[in-house]
């Protein structure tokens, strides 16, 4: 037998058997890059680049879908956000310490009297990349002060600096749960939460949710919660948010990827149960200096006059800007003097 089997032969087995370790080798990264195993990131190549990806719900189930009563329309499109939602999903952010530290440094830069939170957040994002996180993944924060301090800007920049899409929710004019948890699919007016949507929208998991106002929250539907901030206790728990139950879609979503970012003036009306999943940063009324600093950076970065400084800093000193909502309110004013055609 060994006479009738030549080297070449040999040669043409092994080169088989490589062709085929290699090609199932390929579909396994492959099927991993494309159906990411459900809350398992793997490490795949997208655009030439090494890219953190999972899934966050399973495929629907058509069939289920049809049974369901309701118009043909509502099922196709029903069946379509539930595609979208289960196909493959990237996690971004900084990927290194050095990204990481730079992000905060600008950060920091942009909101000079967020020092507190911008170390919080690096502690916490820092801790996350040394478990293993190649992506952008911070506890959930509840930062509160009084009014006109900037939160919403710092949260809006958080997002931009991070690379992390924004799903902003304004509190104070929620009036259900709906915005927050989705309604159930049985009513016609069922619709999917602002989270989920934004989710299908990006395809992002880690995406950055922040909920102004966290203190303003009341459900008038009936038979709500009786205080709707206790809906986001599901979903700020990342234990819990990992099946999370939708209403829409009836099917478990991983949502414990999701960063959130709630911002409150009054700590007292926030539920206990959702203050204490969170971590707390208390924020000071900015100082004169602090202002002054800030106006600096902004009378630069617009392009003003340098001597409107002088008049903001004596505004600041006697206490007629006490805010940087009162503070950017006079910079727009004065911007906006500057680009107003004269009429003739």
């Amino acid at each position: 037998l060994d006479s009738l089997i030549g080297d070449g032969d040999i040669d043409l087995a092994d080169d088989r058997r490589d062709y085929e370790r290699r090609l199932r080798q390929h579909q396994i990264r492959r099927k991993h890059r494309d159906n990411p195993p459900l809350g398992k990131p793997r490490i795949v190549r997208l655009n030439h680049t090494l890219t953190p990806v999972l899934g966050v719900c399973a495929r629907p189930n058509y069939d289920s879908k049809e049974r369901r009563g309701g118009a043909d329309e509502r099922h196709k499109e029903l069946a379509k956000f539930h595609h979208d939602l289960s196909d493959r999903m990237t996690l971004e952010g900084p990927r290194s310490f050095d990204a990481l530290e730079l992000l905060i440094a600008n950060f920091y830069d942009s909101c000079p009297g967020f020092r507190d939170l911008a170390m919080a957040i690096w502690a916490s994002a820092a801790q996350a990349l040394q478990d293993g996180a190649v992506w952008f993944s911070m506890q959930p924060f509840l930062v509160v002060s009084e009014p006109g301090t900037g939160k919403t800007h710092a949260a809006r920049k958080l997002a931009e600096l991070s690379g992390l899409p924004l799903v902003y929710i304004d509190g104070s004019s929620l009036s259900s749960s709906a915005e927050l948890v989705s309604s159930d699919v049985v009513f016609q007016s069922a619709r999917p939460s602002a989270i989920v949507e934004g989710l299908a929208r990006h395809r992002v998991a880690n995406l950055l949710v922040v909920i102004d106002e966290v203190d303003k929250l009341h459900d008038m539907a009936q038979g709500g919660f009786a205080d709707l901030s206790e809906a986001l206790i599901g979903l700020i728990d990342r234990t819990v948010a990992r099946n999370h139950k939708d209403k829409y879609l009836q099917a478990e979503i991983d949502l414990s990827h999701v960063n959130f970012l709630l911002l409150a003036n009054d700590l007292s009306r926030v539920a206990r149960p959702v203050v204490d999943r969170c971590r707390e940063i208390q924020m000071q009324r900015p100082t004169a200096y602090e202002i002054v600093a800030i106006a600096k950076k902004e009378i630069a970065r617009r392009k003003l006059e340098p001597d409107l400084l002088t008049v903001l800093e004596r505004a600041a000193h006697k206490g007629q800007i006490r805010s940087l909502r009162k503070l950017h309110k006079a910079l727009d004013a004065a911007s906006g003097s500057r680009t107003r055609r004269l009429l003739h």
